[in-house]
């Protein structure tokens, strides 16, 4: 695979039929994208491209993967004019983002809504007709989660990462 060019901000991986795009500097951010899905992990860094997905899904209540949330919602109300998208994150910080975000209203002057979806590990949610997610325990000094979309082919679901490891035998 040859790298990409040095000028672009995102980077871009594809795996099996999923292309992962986004950008992540340890301790410093964390915005990734999976188009196909129509899902965005974590809102470390504002990326206008992510803006329109209207399943968010935060790791942890870190600045580095959660920080840049405000000025996402700002963008998509700005270019998008959408509803508050659906944001998936630990159930023990819901409460807390949904706090910090009232004031951030106040100073951008406008709603910075989202329907808080709050997850514990082994939860799963159906994210449309053939796509479903499920919460898993991941390590971390604060809690967090990962995240395990299936989607549904010929009526049997099959885990993104399965199909990945099988588009590369």
């Amino acid at each position: 695979m040859k790298p990409p060019p040095r000028h672009r901000l995102l980077l871009e991986v594809q795996a099996g039929p999923y292309r992962l795009r986004g950008i992540s500097l340890g301790g410093v951010y964390t915005s990734l994208q999976v188009p196909e899905l129509g899902v965005v992990l974590d809102a470390g860094m504002p990326v206008r491209q992510f803006a329109a997905a209207d399943h968010l899904f935060i790791s942890h209540g870190h600045g580095d993967h959660i920080g840049a949330l405000p000025a996402l919602l700002g963008i998509r109300g700005l270019l998008h004019g959408k509803k508050a998208p659906r944001v998936y994150m630990p159930a023990s910080i819901v409460d807390t983002v949904k706090a910090a975000l009232g004031p951030m209203s106040q100073l951008q002057r406008y709603d910075l809504a989202i329907d808080a979806v709050g997850m514990k590990p082994g939860d799963e949610r159906k994210l449309r007709a053939d796509l479903w997610v499920r919460a898993f325990r991941t390590h971390h000094p604060v809690p967090s989660l990962g995240y395990l979309f299936s989607v549904l082919l010929e009526g049997h679901a099959v885990d993104t990462y399965r199909e990945f490891l099988e588009s590369n035998e």
